[in-house]
């Protein structure tokens, strides 16, 4: 299923929102009265559950929330993230044998040498404009 279909099957079960043929995937939900501060939290919950992405605090702003094309976007970054971090651990793990197999020393404790896996979710991410 397309992110944007599950994006879109999620409001129309938890904010009883038709999704017509016609519908404006740029409608602003804020302005338009369909979700609310509580509807957001929800939204994120969702958003980190289904597509297993991490949505900051700093992320949750109108435009990555405003519209049904904002959301998508924003989630299609969050995921392309998430696999160029995946595949940054494997080459890790790649180097790391290698080191291990040529020092027989394991890389615990390498952290001095300045990467940080923890900061591979962290990109910078283009936002949607109104």
């Amino acid at each position: 299923m397309s992110v944007k279909k599950e994006i879109i099957d999620f409001f129309s079960e938890n904010f009883m929102v038709e999704f017509e043929d016609d519908f404006d995937d740029d409608k602003s939900f804020l302005e338009n009265g369909i979700i609310d501060s509580t509807g957001v939290l929800e939204l994120v919950s969702f958003l980190e559950g289904e597509f297993g992405i991490t949505v900051d605090d700093e992320d949750i702003v109108p435009e990555n929330f405003q519209t049904i094309t904002c959301l998508v976007d924003f989630v299609k970054t969050k995921l392309d993230a998430l696999k160029s971090g995946i595949q940054v651990l494997k080459s890790l793990t790649g180097i790391e044998n290698m080191i291990m197999t040529v020092t027989g020393e394991s890389m615990q404790g390498y952290g001095h040498l300045g990467v940080d896996v923890k900061a591979v979710d962290s990109g910078t991410f283009s936002k949607c404009e109104d």
